[in-house]
């Protein structure tokens, strides 16, 4: 029975394996949350204009966005090498000892395999120039701080972000709008994190049970943002977005001994505090006429990319330019069906979704690089939404 509950437990951190946030891949990933829409197209677009992800996208298409309130939300997101772990925890389910194999030493250095579970908080609004959301994320994570050891994390995160945006006055005439607005973001997450030499692995598993994260280190980490953005539109046709994300953004965390000091009030907490550098985004929208086709087509909308121009300012990591550059396509069939393909950090991206009426369903398989040069690091990612909005 305990071998079965070891190889349970592997196979559960496999599936949760993905939800990316829990380490984030870019600077300010714990003020967001994963809308596979976005995913199936590279990521968030700064010429983006459409539902709630807006408020995600750029503050200033608030003014530009239908109405819509969010209710309730259920998603997933899993990344990482899944069927190798699933594997891994069959063979340690007969015998921990195998986590010394050579295979399984080396899946484990440098892994990367996490999972956030978003909801059932899920509220979010937006219309009429103004826009707010609330979400937690619940995630589990299997990473390597370094070559020689593992981490064992689970946290909680809240995330809350409210938006303003408006209309700047143009000659009529031109049939151009101009708008311009801004958002503040918030997050307050916990964090269990268990540090583990390789080595070590199978006395570990050994030991499994809720002491393993009640017993690790605890850090209460906390943030706030301030976002900029500026979009500019023609007919409806063509549209070029701005953004300058975490222009103000500081930080601050308290590690505790434990979840159980913490919970107890226990010895004062170490506290580091930081920032969040800024990052600024380019997008640009082509909606395409559809000619002949508009008959069995609705939209087609066209997205090209350009994030974080000015890495180089404020950061020791620079990244390679095709990282930086995303190329996507949405295309809308009977109202209510989506489907978005994209090239994003040289990686393809796929997804789709359908509008039941209140109840949205969308899914995207994704590829993201976690290195500063293609290929390097590259990891593909699964995830998934229902969301119950009007």
């Amino acid at each position: 029975m305990k071998r079965y509950v070891i190889a349970c437990t592997l196979l559960f951190l496999a599936a949760a394996a993905a939800f990316g946030l829990n380490t984030p891949r870019r600077p300010g990933d714990r003020f967001d949350v994963t809308y596979p829409r976005l995913q199936a197209l590279g990521g968030p677009n700064a010429a983006f204009i459409s539902g709630v992800e807006t408020l995600q996208t750029n503050p200033a298409g608030l003014t530009q966005v239908n109405r819509q309130t969010a209710f309730a939300r259920v998603s997933g997101h899993v990344t990482g090498p899944i069927f190798s772990l699933v594997s891994v925890g069959q063979e340690a389910m007969a015998d921990p000892a195998t986590l010394l194999d050579d295979d399984a030493q080396a899946l484990l250095q440098g892994i990367h395999s996490s999972f956030d579970a978003g909801g059932p908080l899920g509220f979010a609004y937006v219309g009429s120039g103004v826009g707010f959301s609330v979400y937690n994320v619940t995630g589990a994570a299997l990473t390597a701080p370094t070559p020689l050891s593992v981490r064992l994390s689970v946290s909680e995160r809240l995330a809350l972000r409210g938006g303003f945006a408006a209309d700047i006055p143009l000659n009529e005439d031109l049939e151009m709008d101009l708008s311009t607005g801004f958002s503040f973001s918030s997050f307050v997450m916990g964090e269990s994190r268990n540090d583990v030499q390789l080595i070590d692995a199978p006395d570990l598993l050994d030991s499994l049970g809720l002491g393993l994260i009640t017993d690790a280190p605890f850090v209460l980490q906390s943030g706030i943002g301030l976002h900029l953005g500026v979009l500019w539109s023609w007919k409806d046709m063509l549209a070029v977005g701005l953004t300058a994300e975490n222009v103000f953004a500081p930080t601050v965390s308290f590690t505790y001994d434990s979840l159980n000091d913490y919970l107890d009030g226990g010895s004062d907490p170490s506290r580091t505090t930081g920032r969040i550098r800024p990052v600024i985004s380019t997008g640009v929208r082509y909606s395409a006429p559809l000619g002949p086709f508009d008959r069995y087509f609705d939209e087609l909308d066209l997205y090209f990319g350009y994030r974080d121009i000015f890495d180089f300012v404020g950061s020791d990591v620079r990244e390679n330019i095709l990282l930086k550059l995303s190329l996507a396509g949405e295309l809308t069939l009977l109202d209510i069906v989506r489907v978005g393909a994209g090239f994003s950090q040289g990686l393809p991206s796929l997804g789709a979704g359908i509008e039941l009426g209140v109840i949205e369903l969308r899914g995207a398989v994704f590829g993201r690089e976690y290195a500063t040069q293609p290929g390097l690091r590259s990891l593909y990612n699964i995830s998934f939404s229902v969301d119950v909005r009007r």
